[in-house]
């Protein structure tokens, strides 16, 4: 599955899960803070990328829920500190419906302290750090798989790879 269509999948689930009522006026607002420059600035403009064609997209098809999608992101300089001044204004000020979650695991942690003092669900499909996930919780949600099982099965791959080609590589020379 591809990534925009994953972040779209995403997005659905996160509104069908806050309470935003179909009946409602005017656009459903997701806010976000993107690492739009700074370290992560290149994977922050993709993540950027792929939520502004998710919006078109749902837009496109007539929203959902039956209203429009508007999308609030802020660049939070791949600062944690950042993150947690624009989440608190995405929440406080802007008032957005729903949050999605910033690029990188040490970004997403400060992030998620805002969601879950604010009680609102945040979708982080960009952070992979379990511990992010194991503090207990309640409004923060994996999407990728997590980052400590990354190299999982690559010994066992390269142990067989090894073993394969270890049948086929030449061996010391015999003596005649």
């Amino acid at each position: 599955m591809r990534l925009r269509s994953v972040v779209c999948l995403v997005l659905a689930a996160l509104l069908a899960g806050s309470g935003v009522p179909a009946g409602a006026q005017g656009p459903i607002r997701i806010g976000a803070s993107l690492s739009l420059t700074g370290t992560y600035a290149k994977l922050g403009k993709n993540q950027h990328e792929g939520y502004q064609l998710c919006v078109k997209e749902l837009n496109a098809k007539g929203g959902l829920l039956g209203r429009k999608l508007d999308l609030v992101v802020y660049d939070d300089q791949s600062m944690p500190p950042t993150a947690v001044r624009l989440y608190e204004k995405l929440i406080t000020e802007d008032k957005v419906d729903a949050v999605m979650g910033p690029y990188s695991s040490p970004v997403s942690e400060a992030a998620a302290n805002v969601t879950e003092k604010y009680k609102k669900v945040m979708v982080a499909p960009l952070a992979a750090t379990t511990s992010i996930f194991k503090k207990g919780r309640k409004y923060i949600f994996m999407v990728i798989s997590p980052a400590e099982g990354y190299l999982e099965g690559l010994i066992d791959m390269a142990a067989k790879r090894d073993t394969f080609y270890g049948r086929f590589a030449p061996g010391p020379a015999k003596a005649a």
